[in-house]
């Protein structure tokens, strides 16, 4: 079901469980196929996410890099501040069994 679908009695109920969901930030490039698997394993789960598209932006990028740790492949994860790493890092948590528990806050 959709956010905006929900009646207005539903939202207090939204609100409290979105306190408890991790912040994700996700760097990716457009036409990067793991960064769309990304996309989709996030959106699968119903995790919300700040994407920041740095195709044709140095400053995004250089952020990217200095927050990865020089990492330049994409996608890079952020939850809660914290680098995940790529996607193949994400989806090793999510074999693992520790991601649910890490977007939980």
């Amino acid at each position: 079901m959709h956010f905006a679908t929900l009646s207005v009695s539903f939202y207090p109920i939204y609100s409290l469980i979105r306190n408890f969901m991790a912040e994700v930030v996700i760097y990716t490039k457009s036409y990067c196929p793991f960064s769309a698997q990304c996309r989709e394993m996030l959106k699968s789960k119903n995790v919300a996410f700040d994407e920041k598209v740095i195709d044709q932006d140095k400053e995004l990028e250089a952020e990217m890099l200095a927050k990865s740790g020089d990492r330049s492949d994409t996608p890079q994860v952020f939850v809660n501040s914290r680098h995940i790493g790529s996607f193949d890092d994400l989806k090793a948590l999510d074999a693992m069994g520790k991601l649910d528990e890490l977007l939980l806050n």
